[in-house]
């Protein structure tokens, strides 16, 4: 009877396989020998040896031992229910609402700079996978801006594997950017963009790169958009150059296309929420919530937060508001 709840609870996807084999040691180990002290107490209050003198004491002994079969299948049962339960308390892993999140790193970053974030998440028991984006230092922009959705994808997948059901993009900088570009493409619980950077409409940023995207918006209009050129970028207030083909150039930097914060932030899907944490010493501070996280869809669990930090260290000052948004987030079954 034991053995068929549990089987039955796994099928439905009550409990975890994980955990009905810890229920199924433990009531093995505890439940037996609960019902055989129960039993030796019984035997000593009724007599250890029962003499069968005619048929109608033989009748008594069977009923009586089948009355001591079932009242033992249904403590081993009650036993087991209990164990499960306590189980369930000490591990968590029947929460449906184990969450997940994908951390990713900053223009020319890599994803140990984000490793004080990450700990502090997964020390609150927080399922997290920071991969290298082709935006890395090391990958050098190697794929284009909206090639990130896949990768994104794969770490999705990554950390669904390990039990996660809430699902939540997270990034610092370009990180943030590409989060909130991803919300707008698949459904997740909420973005945290985290000191978000790289706005290709902004005046700066124009006036810095403007004709290195003119440049190469006309070779891929001519059918160049496969070949390398030397373009420019801006980053944090500093000039840059990128060795790169003009098409993955452009997929960043052009002020129309699919890096546009506002838009993004005015495109996520409904029911996604969105936590917006900027650093006081951080040069998007001055555009306040106004310059995208208030464009974002209505939600319960949208939240802007100021820290006293600089553009580098947000991820790190915040991680303290970061979890507790995460732990307080109302899902839609709440």
């Amino acid at each position: 009877m034991t053995q068929y709840a549990f089987h039955s609870c796994y099928l439905q996807g009550i409990i975890p396989k994980e955990i009905i084999l810890q229920g199924l040691a433990l009531s093995s180990f505890f439940c037996d020998r609960t019902i055989s002290a129960t039993n030796s107490v019984d035997k000593q209050s009724t007599g250890a040896t029962i003499k069968v003198t005619d048929h109608r004491n033989a009748g008594m002994l069977i009923n009586r031992h089948k009355e001591s079969h079932m009242m033992n299948m249904v403590k081993r049962t009650v036993c087991a229910f209990f164990l499960v339960l306590l189980v369930l308390s000490s591990t968590g892993a029947a929460d449906e609402t184990k969450t997940g999140i994908v951390l990713l790193h900053g223009k020319d970053g890599i994803p140990s700079l984000l490793s004080g974030l990450a700990d502090a998440l997964k020390k609150n028991g927080f399922i997290v996978t920071v991969p290298e984006m082709p935006y890395s230092r090391y990958r050098g922009f190697d794929k284009a801006y909206e090639d990130t959705v896949s990768e994104i994808d794969r770490a999705i997948a990554e950390i669904r594997s390990k039990g996660a059901k809430r699902i939540f993009i997270a990034g610092h900088s370009l990180g943030a950017n590409v989060a909130l570009y991803y919300g707008t493409k698949v459904q997740v619980d909420g973005i945290v963009a985290v000191a978000p950077g790289h706005a290709p409409e902004a005046k700066r940023y124009a006036s810095s790169v403007g004709g290195s995207v003119e440049t190469a918006r006309k070779m891929v209009s001519e059918g160049n958009g496969d070949k390398i050129g030397i373009f420019d970028d801006y980053n944090q207030g500093k000039r840059e150059t990128r060795k790169v083909t003009a098409k993955i150039y452009l997929s960043y930097t052009d002020p129309q296309g699919p890096a546009v914060m506002p838009t993004n932030a005015a495109a996520l899907k409904p029911g996604t929420a969105l936590l917006w944490v900027v650093g006081t010493q951080d040069p998007m501070y001055q555009s306040g919530p106004s310059y995208a996280f208030e464009k974002a869809p209505p939600n319960q669990n949208n939240k802007y937060v100021v820290v006293d930090s600089n553009h580098m260290n947000t991820p790190n000052v915040a991680a303290e508001e970061i979890v507790a948004w995460l732990k307080a987030f109302k899902g839609s079954t709440e």
